[in-house]
């Protein structure tokens, strides 16, 4: 007459797979989002800062030319010594937040850079602030041997 069902079926998952499958598809789908949101996102001034002037030191020593950056407070900006000219290296980079910039070269014109890279890998001293005074505070600062320090 008909089929009797068993008391064990053998065929399915329990109730213990499907949660289990369930939580580690949503730690999956976390961290995919988490990445895609931190990889879109423009690197802080910071690092922006700190990327431009190790670049900068590079190719200091590296084409033995004497590099400098413009660091005010709207933006940054790289050039190179060629013929006894500063000539500028790309576009300005603009500041996202609040920066402030202290350094000990007094410049000739406006356009000039007030950190230079020397081939020998001698920089000019000089600190940065980012962000508010009020606000947690990131500073790079190099005093003109030790390096660039950033905290």
């Amino acid at each position: 007459m008909g089929r009797q069902l068993s008391p064990h079926p053998t065929a399915g998952f329990t109730l213990i797979e499907v949660v289990v499958v369930v939580a580690v598809l949503s730690v999956l789908a976390i961290g995919a989002s988490l990445a895609t949101v931190t990889r879109d996102r423009p690197p802080g001034d910071h690092r922006v800062f700190t990327q431009t002037f190790e670049r900068a030191e590079a190719l200091a020593m590296g084409a033995r030319h004497k590099q400098g950056l413009l660091v005010n407070s709207q933006g940054i900006a790289r050039f190179s010594m060629q013929d006894g000219v500063w000539a500028p290296l790309g576009q300005t980079r603009n500041w996202r937040g609040s920066v402030r910039v202290r350094s000990d070269l007094r410049q000739q014109g406006a356009r000039d850079p007030n950190i230079v890279i020397l081939p020998n890998g001698e920089v000019s001293m000089f600190e940065v602030r980012f962000g508010r005074p009020s606000s947690d505070q990131t500073r790079c600062a190099h005093d003109g041997f030790t390096g660039l320090i950033c905290d």
